[in-house]
């Protein structure tokens, strides 16, 4: 049925409600975007999200940004005076000048701890970031981070792959002695290929990161503050990595 000219339908007028209403709630969403700081992106990776059922996957958590961008110690694998070494392990450690490898560990414990986190006094929050950890033939390399006891028998907290049950492992070392505080399964995770692994510990909070997602999160009080380095175990583990890499906040 068509309208006479003039005159308005009662479902003419009801469409023309309708497009205000989605206006006005529209604006409303924008002003409250600017005054609450929420980015656009933010909300629709959320809506996208809970459309499908999935998480999108990020390199911080949701809603804040990485504090720790000042570059305290870098270019750790020029020299192997740069590292602490344990005695019986100094002889399976080698720099190439790009890069710091375990040519073949005899040592059943062989820890290596990076002498800048020591000497620069690092504040207690921080991030370390090993770069490209290759391992050619054994079970994992260990990223260590706030160690307050630099020897065979540390104190201090270690991110690892356990092999032997496919899974990412936050590990606390008390006087040599390790046990976990947190685990989850590594999925389709290959130990054979370059990984960049990265740990960030804010007060009790402990972030673990594998090639930029985050994999892991727990929380713990044992150690406030330490340094870095580096953990192999067992006989001919073979691995190479290409920086070792700390940063603060610079607060």
């Amino acid at each position: 049925m068509y309208s006479l000219p003039g005159k308005r339908t009662t479902r003419g007028q009801g469409l023309v409600e309708y497009a205000l209403v989605i206006a006005l709630v529209g604006l409303l969403t924008i002003l409250g975007i600017t005054l609450f700081g929420e980015k656009n992106h933010d909300i629709y990776n959320r809506i996208i999200s809970s459309i499908s059922g999935t998480q999108t996957a990020n390199t911080e958590v949701e809603g804040e940004k990485n504090r720790f961008t000042l570059t305290t110690c870098e270019g750790e694998v020029s020299n192997i005076k740069n590292w602490k070494i344990n005695t019986d392990g100094k002889k399976d450690w080698e720099s190439n000048g790009s890069a710091m490898c375990i040519a073949n560990n005899r040592s059943s414990q062989n820890f290596g701890y990076s002498k800048c986190s020591q000497n620069k006094a690092i504040p207690s929050d921080y991030e370390v970031e090993l770069v490209n950890a290759h391992l050619t033939q054994g079970d994992g390399i260990n990223l260590m981070f706030r160690v307050n006891k630099y020897s065979q028998k540390p104190d201090g907290y270690a991110f690892t792959y356990d092999a032997a049950s496919n899974a990412f492992l936050l590990v606390k070392w008390v006087k040599g002695n390790r046990t976990t505080i947190a685990s989850t399964p590594a999925g389709k995770y290959d130990r054979l290929v370059p990984h960049t692994v990265k740990v960030q510990v804010e007060g009790t909070t402990i972030k673990a990161f594998v090639d930029g997602n985050l994999v892991l999160t727990a929380q713990d009080s044992t150690y406030a503050s330490g340094g870095t380095g580096i953990h192999v175990a067992g006989d001919d583990t073979r691995a190479c990595f290409d920086d070792l890499v700390i940063r603060t906040s610079g607060e």
